[in-house]
């Protein structure tokens, strides 16, 4: 899994803009957004941020503001202290939005719940420390609140009847989130997950993704004691050995990362 594969849009909530100016004037707006939620957040919490970001009649807009602050929050301001509690009240505002228009609007409710599932997705990555993201602090409770936004990501990826390769994907986010967590239990968990990840990636044939998990699974074996280095190192192998740009990129992560979690 890259840590860049998370910047995901639903085109839906697109909007077309003609001309260069006031193209111009949306990125300064946009940035000004971030900035203005983020000092909020610090000074007077996140409740202040999410009323204000709420505080619109047009449901679209709203969520498309969510979007924004999502990646802003993260990659520009690098404030997790910001962007964890407002990802989490844009995946509540449109799993609430979803529930409301089910009736009415079947198609929009589901590109809520899809719109959802995205943000959980990226909210559990963002958390994980495991991309040693430079300028980011990773708490706790942002741990916590990782974990809990890729179950929940599995849950909506099954609810919308993903392919086997979402379903691989959300698994690996589970098991890279109780990799964190360094405790004999959570290892096993991350076993457990890196499992179904390899299991679905191998029915859709990915075979860069299925090596990966295969050395995600000798990882947590290591880092819980067991002698697994020789899995390791066969893995980091086959994924060089299969040359393909992401399986190359797979193995470097995985070296990085057993280096990252055995440091701490």
């Amino acid at each position: 899994m890259r840590n860049k594969a998370v910047i995901l849009t639903v085109l839906f909530l697109t909007m077309s803009i003609g001309g260069a100016i006031m193209a111009q004037e949306e990125d300064s707006a946009r940035a000004e957004m971030a900035v203005k939620v983020r000092e909020m957040v610090e000074q007077h919490g996140a409740d202040s941020a999410i009323t204000f970001i709420e505080d619109s009649e047009d449901f679209k807009q709203v969520v498309g503001t969510y979007n924004n602050l999502m990646m802003d929050l993260y990659w520009k301001e690098k404030s997790l202290n910001a962007a964890v509690p407002v990802i989490d009240a844009g995946i509540k505002y449109c799993l609430a939005k979803s529930e409301e228009l089910a009736a009415e609007d079947s198609v929009m409710s589901t590109k809520l719940k899809t719109m959802a599932k995205v943000f959980s997705f990226n909210l559990a990555s963002f958390t994980w420390p495991g991309w040693a993201q430079e300028g980011i602090t990773i708490t706790e409770d942002d741990l916590d609140a990782g974990l809990e936004a890729a179950k929940l990501n599995l849950q909506l990826v099954e609810e919308l009847g993903a392919d086997p390769a979402q379903m691989s994907n959300s698994h690996w986010s589970i098991g890279a989130h109780y990799l964190a967590r360094n405790t004999p239990e959570d290892y096993q968990n991350a076993i457990s997950a890196f499992e179904f990840a390899q299991f679905e990636a191998h029915r859709v044939g990915n075979k860069d993704s299925e090596l990966m998990s295969t050395g995600y699974i000798a990882m947590a074996r290591i880092l819980s004691g067991s002698d697994a280095r020789e899995d390791f190192d066969k893995a980091v192998k086959a994924l060089n050995d299969l040359g393909t740009e992401d399986a190359k990129y797979y193995a470097q992560q995985l070296t990085d990362v057993l280096k990252i979690f055995s440091e701490e």
